[in-house]
């Protein structure tokens, strides 16, 4: 186990700039990867910071402020936090993994939990890379008979392209930036509240939020902290506040005593085969054990729909395509008999 400094901290100046843009899946997964080798053959934090700074250049810049947190005396979660590298969920997990000597372990599971999110994420991205730029060649080709008919001017062809391409460019600003603007406006509550009503969509984001608590919760209780600690830390992760408000009487309960499936119980969400599932693992004694297997179990189900996804998304966006483009060969009047 690597011992880390204790000493009182100096002053924040030499973390001024750190990074504010979190890390993408991609990153984390590689950044745990990298810790769990490097945790695992025993390399000193700071030895295994230029190393990973030096292989990844994403990362460089925040691996460089973290090492300056750790030599200004900083403890390594927070050194991390603040250089961006980990974010809260993170910063409190390394902590608990710190204090109780499983860094190498808490990386590793890190590491194959953002690999699995990372795969599938690219898989569907990698099935729309088509259906872009079929999309894109459609927007050129639909007004190009209207071009060579002398229908349309060059200009009004340019503008007919560049306006459907700005609109759908527009369309994915709004998308990308949706949640800080609520967050900002004050309407991320109502927001989350009619999104959990939504009869697919809610039940999706539910499953997979839920499984992120879990699996957070695990790692927590595994890294060697009480239950009445990690709860409300795994609770954190819920994004959505609707569903996070839910968790309020178990949080408030959960430095009672009571068993922890007890606790558990009182959230509406957590659907009974799951509490079946942690009460077997809080007789046991194993409780993060079962959280942990149960969440790699939802983790497997979660990966068959957005298989699915994967599969039936293209084919949405194909659909769409050739109704645009029938629609707009009705509205032209190329299918009316001239006189």
């Amino acid at each position: 186990m690597v011992v880390y400094a204790s000493y009182a901290p100096v002053a924040d100046h030499s973390l001024r700039n750190m990074p504010t843009k979190p890390l993408s899946i991609d990153a984390q997964a590689n950044l745990f990867l990298q810790l769990a080798k490097m945790e695992s053959a025993g390399i000193p934090p700071l030895q295994a910071l230029d190393l990973l700074g030096d292989r990844d250049k994403i990362l460089r810049p925040r691996t460089l402020i973290m090492r300056r947190g750790l030599q200004s005396g900083y403890a390594l979660a927070e050194s991390g936090f603040k250089a961006g590298v980990f974010d809260d969920n993170q910063k409190a997990l390394v902590e608990a993994a710190e204090s109780g000597g499983k860094l190498a372990s808490v990386y590793e599971q890190l590491a194959n939990h953002y690999q699995g999110r990372s795969q599938r994420l690219n898989r569907v991205r990698s099935r729309l890379y088509l259906p872009a730029l079929f999309l894109l060649l459609t927007m050129f080709a639909q007004p190009l008979p209207a071009l060579v008919t002398g229908t349309i001017s060059g200009g009004q062809y340019l503008l007919r392209v560049f306006g459907v391409v700005t609109v759908i460019a527009l369309g994915s600003l709004v998308v990308t930036n949706l949640p800080g603007w609520l967050e900002k406006s004050g309407l991320k509550t109502g927001w989350d509240g009619m999104v959990l009503r939504l009869p697919w969509a809610g039940d999706w984001l539910t499953v997979r939020q839920l499984n992120e608590s879990f699996f957070m919760l695990g790692l927590l209780l595994d890294a060697g902290l009480a239950f009445s600690d990690a709860l409300p830390k795994a609770v954190a992760t819920i994004r959505n506040r609707v569903l996070r408000s839910q968790f309020a009487p178990a949080v408030a309960r959960c430095g009672s005593g009571a068993s922890a499936v007890a606790v558990l119980g009182e959230v509406a969400a957590i659907r009974p085969p799951a509490l079946q599932i942690l009460a077997s693992g809080e007789q046991s004694g194993k409780l993060a054990d079962s959280l942990l297997h149960f969440s790699r179990s939802e983790e497997h189900a979660i990966a068959l729909q957005d298989e699915a996804l994967a599969e039936w998304l293209p084919r949405l966006v194909y659909g769409g395509i050739a109704g645009w483009m029938a629609y707009s060969a009705l509205t032209s009047g190329a299918f009316i008999p001239r006189q």
